[in-house]
């Protein structure tokens, strides 16, 4: 409960509207590194190294929390609060986990919960306008 305590707050500094805008912001002003490789790193990092194999507990809290706020920027009572650029990444990162979640692979524990993503992000996307 503590690692996820930590995650989660992370994720909800890392995926804050206002953090996302600033990303967005200073893309203006020459920063190189620009929201959609953020986004794509910030994938990468969580769930990808996981796609073909076994996750462990604390990773599958991590993911769940991640899909979970992919799915508020875009379909929850709080995605009005973010920027249409911010929205288009969002849906670009769950669409890809999706589709990387057709055949999930791993242990009994590791299909259960890629399943699980896949069924969130499903019902989410039936949601976007």
């Amino acid at each position: 409960d503590m690692v996820l305590g930590y995650q989660s707050r992370v994720l909800a500094h890392l995926l804050h509207p206002k953090t996302l805008q600033r990303i967005i912001d200073t893309s203006l002003y020459g920063n190189q590194y620009e929201l959609a490789e953020f986004m794509n790193d910030l994938k990468r990092a969580i769930v990808e190294e996981d796609i073909k194999t076994n996750v462990n507990s604390f990773r599958q809290n991590l993911q769940l929390t991640y899909v979970k706020r992919l799915i508020e920027m875009v379909a929850g009572s709080s995605s009005s609060r973010f920027k249409p650029m911010a929205k288009s990444m969002a849906l670009q990162n769950l669409n890809a986990l999706h589709k990387d979640l057709k055949s999930p692979k791993g242990n009994l524990s590791s299909v259960a919960h890629k399943n699980h993503l896949k069924l969130l992000i499903e019902n989410a996307l039936k949601k976007v306008n």
